[in-house]
């Protein structure tokens, strides 16, 4: 991640406070927190993790994180589960991969293994 110079184009905080609106604001939907969801999306969209993409905030994220980012939250606001978006989902302390065509493990599944 690059350091952002004035007038340098958009920030990841930017991205991250446009995608949250967008998430909030989806098709009524209520969504327990877009802004984590947004935040996801653009750790994925960066190949980075959330942690980096709040200690680059500041920086100017380039042309192919903003393409990227921009259609994993039209996509999640069009309803994708965000684990598909992603390309991974936790379950029962493993982080599992997953894609179109799989079953997504729920929370209830985990108190059945439990």
């Amino acid at each position: 991640m690059r350091r952002a110079a004035p007038g340098a184009g958009v920030t990841y905080r930017e991205l991250l406070n446009a995608g949250a609106l967008r998430l909030t604001s989806s098709r009524g939907t209520a969504r327990e927190d877009p802004r984590g969801e947004a935040r996801r999306l653009l750790a994925t969209a960066s190949s980075s993790n959330a942690a980096d993409v709040l200690l680059h905030a500041d920086e100017s994220a380039p042309w192919s994180v903003r393409a990227r980012f921009s259609e994993l939250v039209a996509r999640r606001a069009d309803g994708v589960p965000l684990q598909l978006l992603a390309g991974e989902t936790g379950f029962h302390d493993v982080v599992l991969s997953v894609e179109s065509g799989v079953f997504l493990p729920r929370p209830e599944t985990e108190l059945v293994v439990e």
